[in-house]
């Protein structure tokens, strides 16, 4: 769907390990406080969130300035096709390339970008991107216990 997102952007970092070669792998996530949401249909609809932190999830498209960023700061995250089948910007392992399809990290609690208690929250942490304005993705969002990663995740200056 397309989104337009709002500054202040933010990284998520957390850790995951590996299901092909169990090394453990840095992975992230983008999240927003402010976006509008655009539904085609039969009658064009704005959803505007805001306040509340969402991550992307299943993103088709960055904007190159931020995309350029991602890849010079995490290049284990990327446009990727997963087993599943889908094209979309995904965290992979460093050492054996498995891709991480955003289902096991953000979709299952208990997960890296779901976290179920104050413990796996604080697990992660929230680095503010140094971009400013609006910006235009394809992706969709979840705010799934993003509460406990607002008041639990480290900050990162």
């Amino acid at each position: 769907m397309k989104l337009l997102l709002f500054s202040p952007f933010y990284l998520i970092h957390g850790q995951r390990v590996c299901p092909a070669c169990s090394h453990p792998q840095a992975v992230i996530a983008i999240g927003t406080k402010d976006l509008v949401e655009h539904e085609t249909g039969e009658a064009d609809e704005l959803i505007w969130e805001h306040g509340q932190l969402q991550l992307l999830t299943y993103t088709t498209h960055l904007p190159p300035i931020i995309q350029d960023y991602l890849q010079t700061s995490c290049p284990t995250f990327d446009l990727r096709t997963t087993v599943a089948g889908g094209t979309y910007f995904t965290n992979s392992c460093s050492r054996c390339g498995q891709v991480f399809g955003d289902h096991h990290i953000h979709d299952r609690p208990g997960s890296v970008y779901f976290p179920c208690t104050r413990e796996e929250a604080m697990q992660l942490a929230r680095q503010k991107l140094p971009f400013e304005g609006a910006f235009e993705f394809a992706s969709a969002y979840t705010n799934d216990s993003m509460s406990l990663i607002e008041t639990n995740a480290r900050v990162i200056v």
